[in-house]
C-alpha cells in the first residue's frame, strides 16, 4: 500500500514592529521554499510520502521557529485530506491548478 499523507502547518507569529515582521517574513519564505502552499491566512500544507519525511520536515521547522512564535504541525493521510469538505467561500487558487478533483494536494 502506497500512502501519501498531507501535512499541515499552522502558525501565530508576531509581527507587530520591524524585527518581528523580518523573522515573520523570514519564516513564511521558508516554508514556502519546502513546498508549503497556503490553505488559507496561517494555514499551509504539503504532501509528503512518507512519516520519515514528515519527521524530518517537523525537526528543520522546529529550528527555523522564530522565538515567540506558535507553531502546530498535522499529519493526516491523503485520503482524509480529500474528504475536507468547503463550507463557505472558493478553492483557493492553488487548489484550482493542482487539480480538478476537489482539495487533492499532488505536489
Amino acid at each position: 500500500m502506497n500512502t501519501k499523507y498531507v501535512m499541515f502547518l499552522f502558525y501565530d507569529i508576531p509581527n507587530s514592529n520591524k524585527k518581528e515582521n523580518y523573522k515573520y517574513t523570514k519564516f513564511r519564505k521558508y516554508i514556502l521554499s519546502i513546498g508549503f502552499i497556503m490553505l488559507q491566512e496561517s494555514v499551509y500544507v504539503k504532501t509528503i510520502k512518507t512519516k520519515e519525511k514528515y519527521f524530518t520536515t517537523k525537526r528543520d521547522l522546529e529550528l527555523a521557529a522564530p522565538k515567540g512564535s506558535n507553531i502546530r504541525s498535522l499529519l493526516v493521510t491523503q485520503s482524509t485530506y480529500d474528504n475536507m469538505d468547503l463550507i463557505s467561500g472558493d478553492l483557493n487558487f492553488n487548489e484550482k491548478i493542482i487539480s480538478k478533483r476537489i482539495r487533492v494536494l499532488e505536489l
